[in-house]
């Protein structure tokens, strides 16, 4: 018997005015995977995102979290039930440490091993030296890093990740994604936007693919790579026709 998805969204509809961001929207995420959530610019990546992660409520549909619905829960709610994100425009404390930013998002432990988790996670980032150093005097890659850092202090089930590597530099984007495969091992599961097409090719198990709102394909990366309507979505019908 398979084992049902740790998320699972059926049917999700989304609506800003005349603008439907999200249409009927529906697929899993198995537990302890790594899924890519890729589409054109504007095709409803991040709407998604903020809709599974409570920032706002579908219009419509169901989203459950490891067996819980989650729809229409405020952030904090759906935090608390171990699903954790970054965005797309940073959200770190700059008026704070490296390190007190990242024992915001701390468990509840006590206060020596909390501390101990945080260093570990900021030296596994490369920030160790900059644990004390304010957040505000960061670069924008320091601050992703940071950031990236910071969602995994709490032990989350669940990670949404939205262009987490943007502004990265190459030697630290590598690491990032190596530890990414690490807490998958550890039990941790992945939903990463990224635009970086061979990383999410080898780095994903599984992909899916929106496009004006609408999953458009899911599957396996090399299964979607070859689909006509991704092809179609991403390069336009002159791309098919040049491969016949």
């Amino acid at each position: 018997m398979t084992e049902p998805g740790i998320l699972q969204v059926r049917h999700v509809f989304k609506a800003f005015g005349g603008l439907q961001a999200l249409s009927d929207v529906s697929f899993s995420v198995p537990r302890r995977g790594i899924v890519g959530l890729i589409g054109p610019n504007g095709s409803g990546k991040t709407t998604l995102f903020n809709a599974v992660s409570g920032l706002f409520p579908p219009d419509r549909g169901e989203i459950v979290l490891d067996g819980r619905p989650i729809a229409g829960r405020p952030a904090w709610t759906v935090a608390r039930r171990g699903l954790v994100r970054t965005f797309q425009v940073i959200r770190v404390f700059g008026q704070m440490t490296a390190l007190e930013n990242m024992l915001v998002a701390a468990p509840g432990l006590d206060a020596r091993a909390e501390k101990e988790r945080a260093l570990a996670l900021l030296d596994r980032v490369g920030l160790s030296r900059h644990a004390r150093e304010y957040a505000a005097d960061f670069s924008y890659g320091m601050t992703k890093l940071l950031e990236f850092a910071r969602v995994l202090m709490p032990g989350p089930s669940l990670v949404l990740l939205d262009e987490p590597a943007a502004g990265v530099n190459p030697r630290m984007r590598e690491t990032l994604w190596s530890i990414v495969r690490e807490s998958r091992e550890a039990g941790t599961t992945f939903v990463i936007i990224e635009h970086d097409m061979n990383v999410m090719m080898t780095l994903c198990e599984r992909l899916t693919v929106l496009n004006y709102g609408e999953v458009i394909a899911e599957g396996p990366p090399e299964e979607v790579r070859r689909n006509k309507d991704v092809v179609e979505a991403y390069f336009g019908k002159t791309a098919e026709r040049a491969e016949r």
